[in-house]
């Protein structure tokens, strides 16, 4: 590892309600959000063109924070519980007063006291953080962000520079909210400090707290249940009034990208459309084809690909239109509209023959462009299903 830049969480629930911090679990506040927008848009600035990898601790406060980050650089958190702060036993959830009453009495040497019932000393902490760096340090080649809490980043920056025992020499170190710090490798080899506790990037939010945001903001996910293809997922995001809501989605696991393919023949110009067994809706659909990307293949590669193992014809890509969303209110799916022309006088074009992958049932549909309201018209008063976007196709030729 060459770089680790150490983040301290946004402002949180517990903070504002005089919480103490600990294992205390609690979610960011509408400022903390942006505390951790704004964090890792500096960070993005920071480490353009770097080979990243986002850590957090697992508690909601960081956590929310890693992935604000996370999703900023291009790179989905790892949570950890090792990450996490000091363990403040029965004192989690407790408001600092009511911490007090049961605090226990100080003993020596101080590094081994445990200030509540069940909690960690500070050894204990160090301890685990130590190991903790230790295995992201192996898992790292270039640049490491862990968002983590003010004492364990304390312990994380004694890792860094060799400082096994840093409470013998008295020596500590400061993370405000949402803090930046760097601590990488000079040219002699040397581990060095390069920045500490920096708040700059906040300056902008000075006053701000709980004001709200001029945007919704998703600040969370969480999977509910994950299958083979698909996992369902709960958002919670912020509205433009900072109240916090939830929405669930359906997530396509790998996050591949999808093509969709709008190909005719020539020269009758005939649209080539799949009529498609489709399980969700209980019986058989007419789309246009369309497939997943493999790994490594382009929009193009795909579509050639696809048309051909669905329908059996050799196309010519014309057109790529960016990725557009299927379902927004359901998914973040979305896929390439790919153009293309299909030279039905030529060699296999004369005799194509479909080549779907086992399982799939496909019927290869041909209709004239200039029919295709009335073919559409014709099959729906028959009780055949379309897929959407077939029938926007239609609407803005006829529109």
């Amino acid at each position: 590892m060459k770089e680790l830049v150490l983040v301290r969480h946004g402002e949180s629930d517990a903070e504002v309600r005089g919480l103490t911090g600990g294992w205390t679990d609690s979610e960011l506040t509408e400022l903390g959000w942006r505390q951790g927008m704004a964090t890792g848009e500096k960070l993005k600035r920071m480490l353009q063109g770097r080979d990243v990898k986002v850590y957090g601790s697992d508690l909601v406060r960081a956590a929310e924070t890693a992935k604000i980050i996370g999703r900023l650089l291009g790179s989905r958190p790892i949570l950890r519980e090792e990450l996490r702060e000091l363990n403040n036993g029965d004192a989690a959830g407790l408001t600092k007063e009511a911490a007090r009453k049961i605090e226990l009495p100080v003993t020596q040497p101080t590094e081994d006291w445990r200030p509540y019932p069940r909690a960690e000393s500070w050894r204990m902490m160090t301890d685990r953080m130590f190991q903790a760096m230790g295995n992201v340090a192996r898992e790292v080649e270039d640049a490491a962000v862990v968002v983590t809490h003010g004492s364990a980043a304390m312990a994380a920056v004694g890792w860094w520079l060799g400082i096994e025992r840093a409470w013998e020499r008295k020596i500590a170190f400061e993370f405000d909210l949402a803090s930046i710090s760097v601590l990488g490798v000079n040219r002699w080899g040397e581990r060095t400090v390069r920045r500490l506790n920096d708040m700059s990037h906040l300056e902008q939010l000075r006053g701000e707290r709980d004001r709200p945001g001029r945007n919704a903001r998703e600040v969370s996910r969480k999977v509910l249940a994950e299958g083979k293809f698909l996992n369902l997922q709960v958002i919670r995001w912020i509205g433009k009034d900072g109240q916090k809501r939830q929405w669930e989605v359906a997530e396509r696991i790998g996050g591949k990208n999808a093509v969709m393919l709008i190909a005719w023949l020539k020269p009758s110009q005939r649209l080539v459309l799949v009529r498609q067994y489709r399980p969700p809706a209980l019986g058989s659909v007419i789309e246009f084809p369309a497939g997943i990307m493999n790994a490594g293949e382009t929009p193009e590669q795909t579509a050639v690909r696809e048309l051909h193992e669905e329908t059996g014809y050799r196309g010519t890509v014309l057109d790529v239109t960016p990725p557009a969303l299927n379902t927004p209110g359901l998914s973040d799916d979305a896929a390439y509209m790919v153009l293309l022309e299909v030279d039905e006088t030529w060699g296999e074009n004369l005799n194509a023959v479909a080549r779907p992958e086992d399982g799939e049932e496909i019927e290869v549909v041909l209709v004239e462009r200039g029919r295709m309201g009335d073919f559409v018209r014709s099959e729906l008063s028959l009780g055949v299903q379309f897929d959407g976007k077939v029938i926007a196709y239609v609407a803005g030729m006829t529109g």
